[in-house]
């Protein structure tokens, strides 16, 4: 209950039961709000009648209008009644007197009451719920019955004052029509006197004077233009009742404070200044009212007990006078003190927040700012300056420093601005509305069109602009970017100064009435709760400015010469007076930091509130507009704002009253879906062989003309299904035919009579139609083409019309009246007795649910369907109408084509279009009712004639309508309709697409009947020689010639001929923990709103309540209106990734600088690679690539004609010039022909003589006569075949390896089997991304703190593996199960590969230089089982590919010397591969189908391949490819994840084109790989047979070598890993031996036969050992050797052949050298020098 204040303990009155009840009080009435927004209570010309209700009793009104401001000081009592139900009854009544309060203040001001507060009478019965309740849309009521309120004929509302005031307010201008003629009409912000012509400003309505005759403008106002707690003083200017007798000339005229002159000596003040003689003062009787005259402290002392006085005490000759110190107040009693609370005040003693303590009160200040003399407070930064409008600029003034600096130049003197903080961009409004983005060069007009514009203010939380114009009588709220605007309020209202809070969702402005009177008012940011918040009249109020944090609106009063303020709703009115000088003349005011900033013609000031008179000069300069600017002045919204980026399409208005708390609205002319999306008028039109679709901005904004498809004859467009994207047309011949969208395939549907005019029930994708007799409605179910009658008549039916939204059909017969039949059949009727003729155009308009016609002599007519009622719209229309969506009409004539605004029958658009036949609007805005629910259906109110015999769908009418039978019946050789019908034309039914004839000719079936396992046929010819699908041959297609797999139907890729593969197809259904994208594509719901776009259609991040963040990381970048962070790369890329596509709007051309390898085009801003240039096909967007090429080579049977161009032999020497330049003519053409056997395969007369040519597969040799085979699969530069190719004599064809099949176009291979999936790392995330399908998923998902770097599958055990560089390990996880698991730990890992015959797990690490492998099947048990494959002159190796079927493993190395190597998978036969042109290769890639090596470099931005040999090296070098990760192939494409754009894409892998944008993610991309079962062929694993204890590595000759885990040694057998023991032992150093014998379990006895056990360590290559020594703990031996000056160590940890590794180089030989085991240095003596040198060991040379 809003403004009402009740406590439970009160009692009060019962209605009608209690004498002495306040019912006879006579209490002023509510008083009306003033001016223009004051409404009449009458209806106006057309509303409805309100519903009638028992009026609620006066006297209950009126005590409790009085309650509001004060309760009653004595209980009333009921004695009727016990105390209980009397409290319940009360509560009711005053929730029903509170309702009805509530009402009647809203309908008084043409609101309607929403839950408290109020919204626009257009709110009412809108289809959209913005009261929380509901109740708006309770509409069993035209416009549920609201009195000020008028129902548009299309079923919206309107305010009944602009029922026929000359300007159409109606989207279908019904307001405007049938209007009296006679010239009294108002203009557009006009009214007109009550009964008179005259026609005043709404302004002048209740202002001071009388302006309609008798005063009839007048009548109906109150007494008083004062606001509850107001005061009107005798020149009818209000101020607060408190202001009364304040000492200060509030009203201007001193009658405030005229009766409050202070009482002579002698005599006391009493109630309402009256003055009484002292003696007076406790003389027993009350002479005062209000009893001041008796106090309590008559005849009492100050010296006993202080006289009863709380306080201080003084005595009188009448007794004691009481009093209180500072910060309390003396109460009724005249003896006790209260505290007063200051922060409760009219104005509040601190700057922010005020706590209240006994005696005191404490000031506090909010988050950012800091306390400043114990009451104001001050940011705590020094970022505060003030945006200044001068003329001819826009500047900064820093208010700390003084400094002035200009922002840009303009040209003119703006009369107001805005800024917003966040998005950079500045507003002014001069001539016009202007915008400036700073970084851009100019600032742009924002809305041209707009004139007049008073004022502006910003929406700082979703940076739309609003503003104002007392010219157009309206505020509007326009987006910043231009794309629309939408007026908030209008008509009712003069508006000024306009503020906007959006954290309070209002908007705040000064209204201007009629002569002088001014209110400030407020309403919500979407136009509801309008409301007064002060009247302001005679006043001259400017500058109205909005101190956000303590709620408080300011403005100075020129009447008063002082600053004037009101909290937001309403209370606390205060004025700082006489602030101004007379003759000063202010020009603007902000509030800031508890200071006044203002500005007359010449300067600018600032001042404090508490002494507003000492002003401090802040600049010296004439200013005409200024606003404090500091980012507190825009605060930020909290974590989830109500207008969320995404939340709207176009505008997001914030709302106090709607139940979302935003209201998403659409500029003019455009349709709001309940998605919040808005969407332009959309038309598709035929016009002879092409089909167009018409694009209209808001209100033909923008026009956008888009052939869609054009076809070889011309066709006759009957109406489009957008919802399942069927297009419907007849050909010439009258034949139904559709497509799937404009590019599909088109097919016939058969029907029995042909079609000349069809609608589509969008609900159901059903078929209604007229056949070309129009004698018959038909309809036909979608899909199964299913045809029955659902009205026949001997008449001819004129017009067809399908009104799916409401679910029935109209139609037109010649002759009769307009009939109506429910789509399910069961309900006909006549619906208007009008007719028409065939020449009559009509037009159904579901928007506005009316049917519109043109005639001769009546001109454009309308049919209401919700009113049932006609009018004219204009009866001197004579264009031809062809199709209506309100607010538009279009019509047509032999030469164009005109777009209307039917609210004011004006054209807008022309488009020059000739032979427009048929135009078909696509409603996508309308909501699609649920077919289940026929009963919703709309039927016009009139009685049904007898219907028609209606048939069910599996049976037809017969022709003469009396009987039905079964559609199998059709032309089965006997005759079931009485008229015979059913065997005629049998022979045109048997013949067409869609029907299949028995054998016996008796009998003819629909297509689908044919092979479906059940016989129909009396021959059983339908069932011979079907063909049953099998897993391997789902389909056969081209002319059965092709067999399709399963796994290729409906995979987004044609493989047949004639696309039968990719027909009929329906979206398999999503899993429950998948999200199903309205394209179909389904996805894990855990990417659902997550920020990323996965869906193609973006709809998985469509409506999602999460909020963008307010600041974007580092390397990313705002959109400007929509909000989210996108990378800065993806700026201008030609890639939508903003939803409000910002990102792709003002791109500059960008000079690149081209690789070495690329070509750049003439445009300068593209770069193709260098083999793109003359291929023949244009790549550049200039088409420069191609330009200024050699001549193509001509083909064997061609000549060149001096042009260059190419002719056919057969057209040389023929008499007639047929190369441009004559060539092919003249010469030796008259000379002897050929002779016999001169060519061996033809000969041609030519201009040189006689020539020789060979057919197509063939090239003349060089002597010119004999033809010799082209062998097409070597030519240079051709590559005719993806896999394999073979020649033939004359051609060649091409074949596939084992697992994929040939495509239709005899070159491309595709794999069969499952789908193919794209394994991803991005970052913390196992992505996967179906190849065909397009589905989505998160496989797994780790510690968010790691990065996936490398990935790799095993399809065997179905598990993925992983390795994250920092977490030091390698993990698995399960495809099936989502087990996990841990392989190894402790390592470093680059890059992983799975060996997935040998069943091991390799992986690189860079930083140790190794290669190294584990079992693929290993678990982590707290030790590591791996091998070192290879560690012997490894730099920095970095990415692994591996070949198990040859047992080669491929390698690339980043160090100071990028190369890529090749060796056996156990480390033996190491080659180099490429040693030259590579930067930084990060990844490799094996193709085997074509033999390739493929790799990523990082360094030259490129993708480069070769042949597995290292030879026919090539670089594709692409502009997209920026920094490369990891490379991957499959089929004929290459894929790469990009680090610089977070993307994976893919190109051609030879040509580098048809590039496209798989994945494309916040989230960085690193590893991926290809999963599909032909890149992991089966093959038999040679380890098996090799006996190892532990590790078997492949090798490259198809055999497996055993290798030990680290810390294990391979025993002499080859295949035993044994441990190094745990016990001392010692070696023995021989001249080419190191023997090692371990002293465990050592027994010594003489005599011994054998060698205890020992381990040998030879050194073939050496000649003699000289000196040894051995660190224990890292397991190296350091040596020298015999007349070489070298040491070296050997590292016996290391499993595999032993190495050398040199540490150092000396003259002479190593004598003897020692090891220092915690440093590492070595010590030697040598043969050369008497000395001790000493070296580190960890500084070895190779």
């Amino acid at each position: 209950m809003r403004g009402r204040s009740r406590s439970p303990e009160q009692p009060t009155s019962c209605p009608g039961t209690c004498p002495g009840s306040a019912a006879d009080s006579q209490l002023h009435p509510c008083a009306a709000p003033p001016q223009s927004f004051q409404g009449a209570a009458g209806a106006g010309t057309g509303a409805r009648p309100r519903r009638s209700r028992a009026p609620p009793s006066t006297s209950l009104r009126v005590l409790f209008t009085r309650e509001r401001r004060s309760s009653p000081e004595a209980p009333l009592s009921c004695p009727a009644m016990g105390s209980p139900t009397l409290l319940f009854l009360l509560s009711l009544v005053l929730i029903a007197m509170d309702s009805e309060a509530d009402e009647a203040e809203c309908n008084n001001t043409r609101q309607a009451a929403c839950g408290g507060k109020c919204i626009p009478v257009a709110w009412l019965c809108n289809g959209e719920q913005e009261c929380r309740d509901g109740t708006d849309e309770q509409c069993e009521e035209a416009c549920r019955g609201h009195p000020q309120a008028w129902q548009c004929d299309d079923g919206r509302c309107i305010s009944v004052s602009w029922l026929c005031d000359g300007a159409g307010d109606c989207l279908d201008g019904s307001d405007e029509v049938d209007c009296d003629t006679n010239g009294t009409a108002c203009p557009d912000h006009k009214v007109q006197c009550p009964g008179k012509s005259r026609c005043l400003d709404a302004g002048e309505l209740c202002d001071l004077h009388q302006d309609c005759a008798e005063g009839s403008d007048r009548a109906h106002c109150p007494q008083s233009h004062c606001l509850a707690g107001q005061w009107q003083c005798q020149n009818k200017v209000c101020v607060m009742d408190s202001w009364r007798c304040d000492g200060i000339d509030q009203c201007g005229d001193s009658s405030d404070e005229h009766v409050c002159a202070s009482c002579p000596e002698g005599l006391v003040g009493c109630d309402e200044g009256r003055c009484i003689p002292e003696s007076l003062m406790c003389d027993g009787e009350a002479d005062c009212a209000d009893g001041t005259d008796e106090p309590t402290t008559c005849g009492k002392n100050c010296s006993v007990m202080n006289g009863g006085c709380e306080g201080q005490c003084s005595d009188t000759h009448w007794g004691v006078r009481c009093s209180c110190r500072a910060g309390w107040r003396l109460q009724p009693d005249g003896q006790s003190c209260g505290d007063i609370d200051e922060c409760s005040m009219v104005f509040s003693p601190c700057g922010q927040l005020c706590h209240n303590t006994p005696g005191s009160y404490s000031c506090d200040c909010i988050q950012g700012y800091q306390l400043n003399n114990g009451t104001e407070c001050r940011v705590t930064d020094d970022g505060v300056k003030i945006l200044i409008a001068r003329d001819q600029e826009l500047g900064f003034l820093d208010q700390r420093t003084g400094n002035y600096e200009t922002l840009i130049p303009i040209k003119s003197r703006p009369i107001s601005i805005a800024y917003d903080l966040e998005r950079s961009t500045y507003f002014w409004v001069d001539e016009v509305l202007n915008v400036f983005v700073l970084g851009k060069p100019n600032s742009v007009p924002l809305y041209p069109e707009l004139t007049a514009v008073n004022s502006i203010s910003l929406d700082w939380s979703t940076g739309q602009l609003y503003w104002a114009s007392s010219f157009a009588r309206v505020i509007c709220a326009g987006l910043s970017d231009g794309r629309g605007y939408v007026k908030i309020l209008e008509k009712d209202l003069v508006p000024e100064q306009l503020v906007v809070f959006p954290e309070k969702k209002y908007l705040y402005w000064v209204n201007r009435g009629g002569t002088g009177v001014r209110a400030v008012e407020s309403a919500g940011m979407d136009g509801s709760d309008r409301k007064v918040l002060t009247v302001l009249t005679t006043e001259e109020p400017l500058g109205l400015t909005l101190d956000h944090v303590t709620g408080r609106l300011y403005w100075i009063s020129e009447h008063k010469k002082s600053i004037e303020t009101v909290k937001v709703d309403g209370s606390g009115r205060y004025t700082f007076p006489e602030i101004f000088l007379e003759d000063e003349n202010p020009v603007g005011l902000a509030v800031f930091e508890n200071s006044f900033f203002w500005a007359n013609k010449t300067r600018l000031f600032h001042a404090s509130p508490r002494s507003p008179k000492e002003r401090e000069l802040l600049l010296d300069a004439s200013v005409s507009a200024f606003l404090v600017l500091h980012k507190s002045q825009q605060p930020k919204a909290g974590r989830h704002p109500a207008c969320a980026p995404g939340a709207c399409s176009h505008l997001c208005l914030l709302s106090p009253v709607h139940p979302k708390g935003y209201k998403c609205v659409c500029p003019e002319g455009m349709f709001l879906s309940p998605s919040g999306t808005c969407s332009e008028l959309k038309l598709v039109f035929s016009s002879g062989k092409r089909l167009y679709l018409l694009k209209v901005g808001s209100m033909g904004s923008a026009i956008e003309r888009t052939l869609v498809e054009e076809h070889s004859g011309n066709i006759y467009l009957l109406d489009i299904d957008w919802k399942r994207n069927f297009i419907y047309w007849t050909n010439a011949q009258g034949h139904l035919v559709y497509s799937t969208g404009y590019s599909g395939q088109k097919l016939e549907i058969w029907t029995q009579r042909t079609v000349c005019s069809a609608n589509v029930d969008i609900a159901t994708g059903h078929l209604f139609w007229l056949p070309c007799d129009r004698g018959a409605i038909q309809k036909t179910s979608i899909p199964g083409a299913d045809t029955h009658t659902l009205y026949s008549t001997s008449s001819i039916i004129l017009q067809l019309l399908l009104d799916w939204p409401r679910r029935v059909l109209y139609w037109v017969e010649s002759g009769k009246h307009l009939q109506s039949l429910t789509l399910d059949g069961k309900i006909r009727r006549e619906v208007w007795r009008g007719t028409w003729t065939a020449d009559t155009q009509m037009a159904l308009d579901l928007g506005s649910a009316s049917i519109l016609w043109t005639t001769q002599g009546s001109g454009l007519q309308s049919l209401s369907l919700l009113k049932n009622r006609t009018y004219s719209l204009n009866k001197s229309w004579s264009d031809g109408l062809i199709a209506a969506h309100e607010p538009y009409l279009v019509t047509v004539d032999q030469a164009a084509l005109v777009l209307w605004n039917r609210k004011t029958l004006e054209p807008f658009s022309v488009l020059k279009e000739s032979y427009v036949k048929k135009m078909v609007i696509l409603a996508e805005n309308q909501e699609v009712p649920d077919p289940e629910i026929e009963g919703a259906t709309m039927v016009p109110p009139t009685l049904p004639p007898p219907p028609p015999l209606l048939c069910t769908r599996s049976s037809v009418l017969c022709r003469d309508g009396k009987e039905c039978i079964s559609r199998e019946s059709l032309c089965d050789g006997q005759r079931d309709c009485q008229d015979g019908s059913d065997e005629e034309n049998c022979s045109q039914l048997c013949h067409k697409p869609g029907v299949f004839q028995c054998l016996d000719g008796r009998r003819c079936i629909e297509e689908k009947y044919h092979c479906d396992g059940a016989q129909h046929c009396l021959d059983g010819s339908d069932e011979l020689s079907c063909w049953k699908p099998v897993e391997e041959c789902s389909l056969r297609c081209d002319n059965k010639t092709r067999c399709i797999p399963k796994s290729w139907l409906c995979d987004g890729n044609p493989d047949c001929s004639d696309k039968r593969d990719e027909q009929g197809c329906v979206h398999e259904k999503c899993s429950p923990s998948e999200f199903r994208c309205e394209n179909g594509q389904c996805i894990t719901f855990s990417l659902h709103c997550d920020g990323n776009r996965d869906c193609l259609d973006h709809s998985d991040e469509e409506d999602c309540p999460v909020a963008w963040p307010l600041r974007c990381p580092p390397g990313e970048v705002k959109c400007r209106r929509s909000g989210e962070c996108v990378l800065a790369e993806w700026i201008c890329d030609h890639d939508l990734d903003c939803k409000d596509g910002s990102d792709e709007k003002d791109c500059d051309p960008e000079v690149l600088q081209c690789g070495p390898t690329q070509w750049s085009c003439a445009s300068r801003d593209q770069c193709v690679p260098d083999s793109w240039h003359c291929d023949g096909h244009s790549d550049c967007r200039d088409g420069s690539d191609e330009a200024g090429c050699p001549p193509q080579k001509c083909l064997g049977s061609e000549f060149r004609c001096g042009t260059y161009a190419c002719l056919s032999l057969s057209e040389v020497c023929d008499g007639k010039a047929d190369c441009s330049d004559g060539s092919d003519e003249g010469g030796a053409c008259s000379l002897a022909a050929c002779s016999p056997g001169q060519c061996s395969h033809t000969c041609h007369p030519s201009p040189a003589g006689p020539i020789c040519a060979c057919e197509q597969g063939f090239q003349l040799e060089s002597r010119g006569r004999i033809c010799q085979d082209v062998n097409e699969c070597q030519e240079s530069g051709s590559r005719p075949c993806s896999q394999t190719c073979v020649n033939t004599q004359g051609s060649y064809f091409c074949t596939c390896h084992p697992g994929y099949l040939l495509e239709p176009d005899g070159h491309t291979c595709k794999a069969t089997g499952a789908e193919p999936v794209l394994l991803v790392a991005i970052q913390f995330n196992l992505f996967l991304y179906g190849l065909r399908s397009l589905k989505e998923d998160i496989l797994a998902t780790t510690d968010k703190n790691l990065i996936i770097f490398s990935v790799d599958y095993d399809l065997v055990d179905q598990k993925v593996f992983w390795a994250d560089l920092n977490a030091e390990s390698i993990k698995w996880i399960s495809m099936d199960t989502k087990k996990k698991g841990t392989v190894v730990k402790g390592i470093k890992s680059n890059c992983l590969m799975v060996d997935w015959i040998g069943r091991n797990l390799y992986w690189t690490d860079g930083t140790a230089g190794q290669i190294l492998a584990i079992q693929l099947t290993a678990i982590w048990r707290g030790k590591s089982e791996y091998t070192i494959v290879l560690d012997d002159d490894l730099t920095q190796p970095q990415s692994l590919a591996l070949d198990p079927l040859n047992g080669l493993m491929y390698w690339s190395e980043i160090g100071e010397e990028p190369q890529i190597e090749r060796a056996g998978m156990d480390g033996s036969d190491r080659k180099i591969l490429i040693s030259q042109g590579l930067g930084r290769p990060t990844s490799i890639a094996l193709d085997q189908l074509s033999w390739k090596i493929f790799w990523s470099d990082d360094k030259f931005h490129c993708i480069g391949s070769a042949n597995l040999d290292g030879t026919g090296i090539s670089m594709l070098q692409l502009t997209q490819i920026k920094n490369p990760f990891s490379v991957a192939v499959f089929e004929d494409e290459v894929f790469w994840s990009e680090l610089k754009t977070r993307t994976v894409q893919r190109v051609q892998k030879m040509t580098g084109k048809n590039r496209a944008v798989l994945i494309k993610r916040s989230g960085q991309p690193y590893g991926l790989k290809i999963m599909h079962e032909v890149l992991q062929p089966r093959s038999s694993n040679p380890c098996l047979d090799t006996g190892c204890s532990h590790l078997c590595l492949l090798s490259p000759r198809s055999k497996g070598s055993c290798h030990c885990p680290v810390g294990l040694l391979l025993a002499d057998d080859g295949t035993t890993c044994v441990p190094l023991k745990e016990s001392a032992f010692v070696f023995l150093v021989l001249p080419t031996v190191i023997m090692q014998v371990y002293l465990k379990n050592l027994k010594a006895f003489p005599g011994q036969g054998t060698l205890p056990e020992h381990r040998m360590l030879p050194f073939t290559n050496v000649d003699q050992l000289a000196s040894m020594d051995y660190i224990v703990q890292e397991k190296t031996l350091y040596l020298s050797e015999l007349n070489h000056g070298d040491i070296r160590l050997l590292r016996l940890k290391d499993p595999g052949t032993l190495a050398w590794r040199k540490i150092t180089s000396v003259k002479g030989t190593v004598v003897d050298l020692a090891v220092d085991w915690l440093s590492g240095n070595v010590y030697w003596i040598d043969s050369e020098q008497p000395r001790i040198n000493s070296c580190a060991s960890w500084t070895w040379v190779p």
